[in-house]
Order: structure tokens, then C-alpha cells, then sequence
């Protein structure tokens, strides 16, 4: 079945007025290249601000009839028109011909995208359908037991008042006594009732969200659904949720022994339901080896304590070791098991502000105070690129260049990001206004850094400390999009990271979490219950490292 057609038959949108992305004219075109409407006053300047590319421009009623085409990430000059199902990633020509996917399964990138439409849409329809009421309806069954638990105690309090009353005066003060363990008991379960409410409400605004993120993804029929992960199985199965025995009371009468022989008074029992699948009517069509499912409880596979009093920073050397720095004139090489395999001091002898590994496995570091940022190779450290502004973050990319954050820290804390590339660490780019000319970087606010890494597409993700924002920008620094968190909460966002499925994760200290977000710069999941995480890298196994500023090393496993 044709995208268009599956849309069509399976999921109505509500009829928005569609307008023109670069101005507030009428949409009539459509760049299958870009994934942008256009009006036919734009066509001709669009195409032109960027005449490198390829654009494909047709009719906006005919934008579902084939599949859109990326450009390529590796080679700028080319779109992708077929699909590396082991890599999980568009391909083009050059990339064939150039062996890196020799022996891997290649098919038409039109297939995969019909796939992904569909995929997108049945999961679509169960969030809303199946999943969606389920948790709906769990919050109204826990406001009945909180009713029914108030009705209950109610009735109990009465019937000992009752009680109290017959035996006269002497029997009161047990009788209160009673009385108020009965009221403690209802205040704590009341309350952990209503966090359990709070807790499944939360879930089904996550459900929502999803639903809403995933229609105005098949709307926009962009190439961040190459992107798309599955979530339903996060959501599929239902969390315990509680349940309680309302206390009771139990005459016993002696005279002699008062207290003790009015009564016993049980204790009020909480219990989890077990947690149950919901069942969907078919299972969703999406082939298995497009992408990998995250775990819906990330796991904590080790916890190390270092020899620092305060952890800023980590950079993978491999799956068994990494290098880590903080609050002190060294850099510390480690293996999972907190074994210090290597300490290299700074040259400055303070703590450097950043670190990163190449490719080829040496160190990189920010000595911000000689504004340079240094290579350690063999165990010598010697200086590769120089600064005018003040060093802040260093990053290796994928593609073998690196990514120097910087400050004016004389001119109005002005930010900009450069690339380096090649063996010369040549300057190739230079990151730091949007097309209007207006920073892209916040320069209002205590801090002085911003952090970088690239993401699999080429894409530029940086998280801006004063703005308490995520910027993700395409490889020529034009923005794409800004994630600020979730749920109204202050989002507090210090490094970044991807792993090779295209997924962005970023440290929130404030919110003891990092958030895993897709390719789109789309919210999929979180990994919680940490204590004031700071760096954060991935490893070539898709495991999550990750420093906590008072001293710990956590290894996280996050996907299957």
C-alpha cells in the first residue's frame, strides 16, 4: 500500500489552513528535498540560497506520492535514493562505491519510507485507540478507592467514637488515641493513591504528546520519520498500580488491662496490581532490523566511585575504558570497573575545561587559560589549534573534524562554535548567527560554555547553559529546531551525546535525568533517578556513561 493511501484510509487530520514555511502566503509547492511548503513566490529564492543542493519541487498536493529523498550526510552533493538496512541510514551512490557498506543489505529508500509511513500510522492509531483509554480510564478507577478509602475510615472513626462513648470517661483518651492513628494512616494513603494518580496522568499526557508528535510528523511527510523510534512498547505495558485494605477494628474488652482490651486496631495494607499488557488488534508491520527499541527501564550495569571531589567530564576510549576529568589539574584514564589505568596532568596545571577522544584514540582537552585546546599522544602533549576567544568545549566528530566552543569573555559573553578539519586542524566552519544575523547562542546568564556533538545525519546539537535550551542545526548551521524539555519543568540541559541510531541524549542536572531524544529533537524517553549528572558519552555499544558531580562513574544501558 502507497503512503498516501494508508494515510488517507487509516488516520483523518484535522484541516489546518497550510501556509507558505517561509512567508504567511498560501502554500502551492512542496521541496521534497527539504520537507518545507512553499508558495510560488518562494520557490525561486529557496532554490537559489542554496544552489549545492538538489531540491525537488512539485505540487503540494502531490508531496505523498513518492517518498522524499535526503541529502546525503557524507557527500553534500548527493540525495539518498537507497537504504543500508544494517547501518539503519540513507545511502547514496558514492557511499556504495565507496565499500563502507560492503556486504550490507541495500533496497530502494521508497520501500523503507512506505514502511516507516505505515508503521508510523498503525502505532499512531494504537497509542490513540488502545493504549490511550486504558490509562485514561485508570486515574477515574483510583479516585473511586480514594472515596471509597474516605467513605471507609469515616464509618470506622464513627463506629469507635461510638464505642468510646459507652465505656464513659475512661476509655476516651484510648479512644482518640485510635482515632488519630487512623487519621495518619488515611493521610499517607490517601497521598500515595493520589501520586499514583498523579504518576498514570502523567503517563497518558506522554501518550498524548506522542500521538500529536507523530500526526504533525506524517503531516509534514519530513525526513526526520527516516528517524522515527518505536515507543509503543514503553507505553504497552501497564505499570502496577496500588490498591488498599482499609484498617478495621476488633473489640476486646478488659477491664483490667484498658487500653490494651478495648480493641486492636489493623494497619491499613497497600498492594500492587500486577502490571498486564494491553492488547493491540495486530502487531505493528515494522520490520525489526530498521531500528532498535529502547528499553523501557534503562538499566545501571555499574556504579564506580572516583578519586575526584567533583566529575565534569567523559569521553569514551572504548566499550572497557574512558577518560574523565573535574575539578583538579589531571585527566583520568579508566576502565568500568574504576581501575585507573592512566592520570595525565594539565600543562597549565588547572583543570581543563573540556575533553573529547578521536577516532585514532588520542585526547583531546580545552586548556582555556593558554586558549588552546591540546592533543595527548604517546603520553606528549603538544598544542594543535589556537584561539582567539576563550576555549570553552571541545568535541570529535564523527566524521574525524573537531568542535571548539568558545566565549568572547570581553565582549558581552558573545558564544560561537568552529570547525577543524583534517590532519592541519584547518578552519572549515564557523557557527554562531542564524540568517537574520542574530546570535544563535544566548549571551544573558551566569554561564560561559556551551556544549557540542554531531549527530549521525551531520546534524549540530548544542546545548545552550543560559538558555536552558537544546539547538540542533543542520551541517550548514542553519537551525532545525529547539527542544526545552517537558511538562513545564525549568530544563537545565549541560552535555550532549548520540549514539549510532541517531538519538540525542542530554544530561538535565536540575531534573536528575537525561533526556533521550530523536533524530527530530523529539522527546522518546528518559532515564531518571540519577544525582546531578554532568558528561555524558556513548560508547560503540549504544551504552550511556555518565559522570555525577560528586565523584561517580554510571555505566547505563539503554537500548536493546
Amino acid at each position: 500500500m502507497a503512503a498516501a493511501e494508508s494515510f488517507n484510509q487509516d488516520i483523518v487530520f484535522a484541516q489546518d489552513l497550510i501556509l507558505c514555511s517561509l512567508c504567511s502566503n498560501s502554500v502551492e509547492l512542496y521541496c521534497k528535498l527539504c520537507g518545507i511548503n512553499i508558495c510560488g513566490g518562494c520557490a525561486g529564492g529557496h532554490m537559489l540560497s542554496t544552489p549545492e543542493k538538489k531540491h525537488d519541487i512539485v505540487k503540494y498536493d502531490k508531496k505523498y506520492l513518492s517518498s522524499p529523498k535526503p541529502q546525503c550526510p557524507s557527500h553534500i552533493d548527493q540525495t539518498c535514493e537507497l537504504f543500508c538496512e544494517k547501518c539503519d541510514i540513507a545511502v547514496c551512490a558514492k557511499c556504495i562505491s565507496s565499500k563502507s557498506h560492503f556486504n550490507h543489505s541495500i533496497v530502494e529508500i521508497s520501500s523503507v519510507f512506505n514502511q516507516k509511513v505505515n508503521f508510523i500510522i498503525q502505532e499512531t492509531k494504537s497509542l490513540e485507540e488502545k493504549i490511550a483509554p486504558e490509562y485514561e480510564k485508570i486515574p477515574k478507577e483510583l479516585e473511586g478507592k480514594v472515596k471509597a478509602l474516605m467513605n471507609s475510615n469515616a464509618l470506622l472513626k464513627e463506629q469507635i467514637t461510638n464505642y468510646g462513648e459507652e465505656l464513659q470517661k475512661q476509655i476516651q483518651a484510648a479512644v482518640d488515641k485510635y482515632v488519630d492513628q487512623i487519621e495518619t494512616m488515611e493521610k499517607q494513603d490517601i497521598a500515595d493513591l493520589r501520586e499514583n494518580i498523579s504518576r498514570f496522568q502523567n503517563v497518558t499526557g506522554e501518550i498524548h504528546h506522542s500521538v500529536q508528535r507523530n500526526k504533525e510528523m506524517l503531516k509534514s511527510n519530513d525526513v526526520q520519520i527516516f528517524g522515527y523510534q518505536s515507543i509503543v512498547k514503553k507505553f504497552q505495558k501497564v505499570p502496577s498500580r496500588i490498591n488498599f485494605t482499609p484498617p478495621y477494628f476488633t473489640r476486646v474488652v478488659n477491664r483490667g488491662k484498658l487500653f490494651e482490651n478495648i480493641g486492636m486496631l489493623s494497619v491499613s495494607t497497600a498492594r500492587l496490581e500486577d502490571e498486564y499488557l494491553i492488547p493491540l488488534t495486530e502487531q505493528l508491520p515494522m520490520a525489526r532490523s530498521y531500528y532498535r527499541e529502547l528499553l523501557p527501564k534503562p538499566m545501571i550495569t555499574a556504579t564506580v566511585d572516583c578519586n575526584y571531589k567533583e566529575l565534569y567530564k567523559i569521553s569514551c576510549l572504548s566499550t572497557e575504558e574512558a577518560w574523565i576529568s573535574g575539578y583538579d589539574k589531571t585527566m583520568t584514564r579508566v576502565n568500568k570497573r574504576g581501575t585507573v589505568l592512566e592520570v595525565i596532568k594539565t600543562k597549565s596545571g588547572r583543570s581543563t575545561n573540556g575533553i573529547s577522544v578521536t577516532k585514532t584514540g588520542d585526547l583531546l582537552y580545552v586548556d582555556c587559560y593558554g586558549r588552546r585546546i591540546e592533543i595527548v599522544r604517546k603520553g606528549k602533549v603538544k598544542a594543535i589549534i589556537k584561539t582567539e576567544w576563550k576555549p570553552t568545549e571541545v568535541c570529535c566528530t564523527p566524521s574525524g573534524d573537531v568542535l571548539v566552543s568558545m566565549c568572547n569573555d570581553k565582549s558581552n559573553k558573545l558564544f560561537k562554535v568552529q570547525r577543524y578539519s583534517g590532519d592541519t586542524y584547518e578552519l572549515k566552519q564557523e557557527i554562531q548567527f542564524d540568517e537574520n544575523d542574530r546570535s544563535l547562542f544566548s549571551c544573558t546568564g551566569p554561564h560561559t560554555a556551551i556544549v557540542t556533538a554531531e549527530n549521525r545525519n551531520g546534524d549540530i546539537c548544542i546545548a545552550d547553559w543560559n538558555a536552558g535550551a537544546l539547538l540542533i542545526l543542520d551541517k550548514s548551521a542553519k537551525l532545525k529546531t529547539t527542544y526545552t524539555g517537558f511538562q513545564g519543568k525549568v530544563f537545565d540541559p549541560r552535555y550532549v551525546a548520540t549514539d549510532s541510531h541517531g538519538h540525542i541524549l542530554v544530561s538535565d542536572y536540575d531534573n536528575n535525568c537525561v533526556h533521550i531524544l530523536d533524530e527530530a529533537g523529539c522527546l522518546v524517553s528518559l532515564i531518571e533517578y540519577l544525582r546531578k549528572p554532568e558528561g555524558i558519552d556513548v560508547d560503540d555499544e549504544n551504552n550511556l556513561w555518565l559522570v555525577e558531580r560528586e565523584g561517580k562513574l554510571k555505566i547505563i544501558k539503554y537500548m536493546e
